[in-house]
């Protein structure tokens, strides 16, 4: 299908990587899927040419920024302890 209708495809490809960076790839667990994720979308803007560069930079960045968080989770796990206990608060504010 993809060569037959290209737009179609890389449309939908979008459509279905924003929604699960955005509804699915929310909670800390899920850091290295969503970076997976933001890796493709950037190849996927990349196939745009120059007027996709700067989001493709910008997933691909955000993927690094991610990637780094969890290298410095394994190597500092207290740190997860402490942001565990931060992202717990932010969902579920203390009454």
């Amino acid at each position: 299908m993809g060569f037959k209708y290209p737009e179609f495809c890389q449309k939908m490809q979008m459509k279905i990587t924003d929604i699960l960076l955005q509804d699915i790839y929310i909670t800390p667990d899920s850091r290295f899927q969503k970076a997976q994720t933001l890796v493709r979308k950037g190849k996927a803007i990349r196939v745009r040419g120059i007027g996709g560069l700067r989001d493709c930079i910008q997933c691909l960045s955000e993927a690094i920024t991610i990637m780094v968080s969890c290298l410095v989770f394994l190597v500092f796990p207290q740190i997860s302890n402490l942001y565990y206990l931060y992202m717990l608060e932010m969902y579920m504010p203390l009454i």
